[in-house]
Formats: structure tokens, C-alpha cells, sequence
């Protein structure tokens, strides 16, 4: 069932949210990195207090990041500055990866 907007004809979609990356883009969110792949923070999305919390457990632009499982659904593992953290799936998706080649 449609949202109502007061501005908004009813056959126009409601937006989702923000739309795909604009081409060209480098990085992707965490959330999305399969198992097993290797990635380089580029930068932190959010606002202040998610961005001090990353930083905190060490996600810091330049920071190589591994994810040890990802399911698609639930929390995530990932192992940077050799430790081992259970991230959930929103604040992972606030961290954006490049590959590693191309921080470099």
C-alpha cells in the first residue's frame, strides 16, 4: 500500500531511500562485502556519534578490513587491527570500503 504525500500524484512511487551509488563511485558499504574478501576503509557515513564509535573499534579511513562472515541477515564478524568484531548489520553498512588495490 502507497504512503500518502500531499504533494505526490497517487501513481507516483513513494522513494525507498537513497538510490544506487552514481557511476564511477569506488566503495561500497561493508554490509555488502561477501565473506572472505579484504577491503580498506575509505570513509565513515553518519553523523558524529556513529563516526566516534567506529573510530573507537578501530575503523579509521586506511584501516584494512576482512570479513570473517557474512550471512546477509543478522550481525556480521569482520577482523581489523587483528581483532575480531560482531558489527550490526545499519553500523556496518555506515563504513564504506574500497578494494585494497586501489587505496593505494
Amino acid at each position: 500500500m502507497a504512503t500518502y504525500h500531499p504533494d505526490r500524484r497517487q501513481s507516483d512511487p513513494v522513494p525507498n531511500g537513497p538510490g544506487p551509488e552514481p557511476p564511477g563511485a569506488i566503495g561500497s558499504p561493508l554490509d555488502q562485502m561477501a565473506t572472505g574478501t579484504t577491503g580498506v576503509v575509505r570513509t565513515l557515513r553518519g553523523g558524529a556519534g556513529a563516526a566516534s564509535r567506529l573510530a573507537v573499534m578501530g575503523f579509521t579511513p586506511g584501516t584494512e578490513v576482512t570479513v570473517l562472515q557474512n550471512r546477509g541477515w543478522g550481525p556480521m564478524i569482520v577482523m581489523t587491527r587483528d581483532v575480531r568484531l560482531a558489527l550490526g548489520r545499519r553500523l556496518a553498512h555506515k563504513i564504506e570500503i574500497a578494494p585494497p588495490s586501489s587505496s593505494r
